[in-house]
């Protein structure tokens, strides 16, 4: 076999994955991420990062806002020590992580492991529906949320400008309402089902 032409063919083939689901929502405003060597971070510097983003959250409409940024912080479950998932969050838990991101006050260690492993290197983002939530550092107003058949988790897609069913995958995200299937129980939600090609 000729390694070199089966490269250079790989490098001229477009690598397209195909995939049918609904458009959930559009990113309408982003903040910038969060950006530190270690999970080490000052409780100061996470806080003025997260009271941040509470402010702009509380300015958005719809739903209870605090216990809304509070499961968003915390992916919306409680962990242990080690990161293994215990339960759905309550809405303690919820409370707890909103305290500390507005006030500094401490929530159990386990919930500020968490709280960094969810917003290092994350953006911040509101919905045009209103909905609040987190993606990676390459998030822009106006990707899209989709999620895919056979699964629940949210995605960021961005569509190509010369090709409305084509879209650079972007990345996985979290938005508040959506996480565990929500978006293909809502009856009101109007669903936007489509195949789009992912680059």
């Amino acid at each position: 076999m000729d390694r070199e032409l089966l490269l250079n063919s790989a490098a001229k083939t477009k690598m397209v994955l195909s995939l049918k689901g609904i458009l959930v929502d559009t990113i309408k405003f982003v903040e910038g991420p969060q950006y530190a060597p270690s999970k080490n971070i000052s409780n100061e510097k996470l806080v003025q990062t997260l009271s941040t983003w509470a402010v702009l959250a509380n300015c958005s409409s719809g739903i209870d806002r605090q216990q809304a940024f509070g499961r968003m912080l915390i992916g919306d479950f409680v962990r242990n020590d080690q990161d293994w998932v215990l339960s759905r969050a309550s809405s303690g838990d919820a409370h707890d992580a909103f305290a500390f991101a507005t006030s500094g006050r401490p929530p159990p260690n386990a919930a500020r492991q968490t709280i960094w492993r969810m917003v290092k290197d994350a953006s911040f983002f509101i919905t045009e529906k209103g909905a609040i939530g987190l993606g990676n550092r390459e998030t822009k107003p106006g990707d899209e949320i989709w999620i895919f058949y056979g699964g629940k988790m949210p995605f960021t897609i961005k569509k190509r400008v010369d090709n409305p069913v084509e879209y650079d995958f972007i990345g996985r995200c979290y938005v508040d309402g959506i996480m565990f299937g929500e978006a293909f129980e809502d009856a009101n939600r109007k669903l936007h089902e489509q195949i789009v090609r992912l680059h």
